[in-house]
């Protein structure tokens, strides 16, 4: 199936080693990580995505990019097997860490996959970006951990620092009472390592996607 002329684009941009070499310095990971989490992605045609619209495009894409890297797989097949359980981890809880909303009064309704949570994270960054200084604070946290060593369980944490809350995701159904979720201020998940990307790894990483797809077909939209 031939692509559309922004698919291209980004074809392209996530099968170069210069684009790799500026997500590792976002990430502060070795360039050959990324690449070789890029190049199956490419590979297996999970990149370039469907989507019509190049910021969701953009998101979705980047999205599939940290849950890659994030994976801490080598090979591409264990790439693509990991990354597949990563985006389709479900929502569980949200933890309270402060005061509920307090950006602008609202609080964020969780989406229901990892995979969605963590486009949002991106949209929400550009967005923010584009406000004047002095503005909201986007700081969010992302961390993907592993519940045993074989990976048997595995969680997805997406912290929103300024809005003092934690979406909690899952691949397995945490023993969560229901009715009282919101009320929590901390959740202990069992884990023995995985991957967490600071707010400025975040921030680092869709700036370098919005910056890397400026003044080409894939470039973001006018908001």
């Amino acid at each position: 199936m031939p692509y559309s002329e922004p698919q291209d684009a980004r074809r392209s941009l996530f099968g170069s080693r210069q684009f790799s070499k500026q997500i590792a310095a976002a990430t502060e990971l070795d360039a050959e990580v990324v690449a070789n989490a890029c190049g199956a992605l490419v590979a297996t045609g999970l990149i370039p995505c469907a989507a019509e619209e190049n910021t969701e495009a953009l998101a979705t894409e980047g999205a599939l990019v940290l849950m890659a890297i994030g994976g801490r797989q080598a090979q591409p097949d264990a790439i693509v097997r990991v990354l597949a359980r990563l985006s389709n981890m479900t929502h569980q809880v949200v933890v309270g860490t402060g005061t509920p909303g307090i950006q602008g009064g609202r609080e964020r309704a969780p989406a229901d996959l990892f995979a969605q949570g963590l486009s949002d994270v991106l949209k929400q960054t550009w967005q923010i970006l584009r406000e004047p200084p002095g503005g909201r604070i986007g700081a969010v946290n992302v961390s993907m951990l592993w519940g045993d060593e074989r990976g048997g369980v595995l969680y997805g944490v997406i912290d929103h620092v300024a809005d003092h809350r934690k979406h909690v995701y899952s691949s397995a159904t945490l023993p969560v009472p229901h009715g009282i979720a919101d009320e929590w201020d901390f959740v202990q998940l069992h884990t023995v390592g995985g991957a967490i990307f600071s707010p400025q790894s975040i921030l680092r990483f869709a700036t370098s996607l919005e910056d890397s797809v400026a003044g080409t077909a894939a470039e973001l939209d006018a908001q």
